[in-house]
């Protein structure tokens, strides 16, 4: 691969982090808010009482 198209896929690949840095930054509390209700609805949907526990192996 020549040295042309390596520095694309690298300028293209920190291109894309830089975009995804900046939408999480813009949008940091609507992706808190998205996490922090994900996080109950599990709570509620999987209570401890509904778990298994592995049993222990002698």
């Amino acid at each position: 691969m020549k040295l042309k198209s390596k520095m694309l896929i690298v300028l293209g690949a920190m291109a894309a982090g830089a975009m995804v840095q900046k939408y999480v930054q813009d949008h940091k509390a609507e992706l808190d808010q998205f996490v922090n209700d994900y996080g109950a609805m599990i709570e509620e949907t999987y209570q401890e009482d509904d778990l298994i526990e592995p049993s222990a192996r002698s």
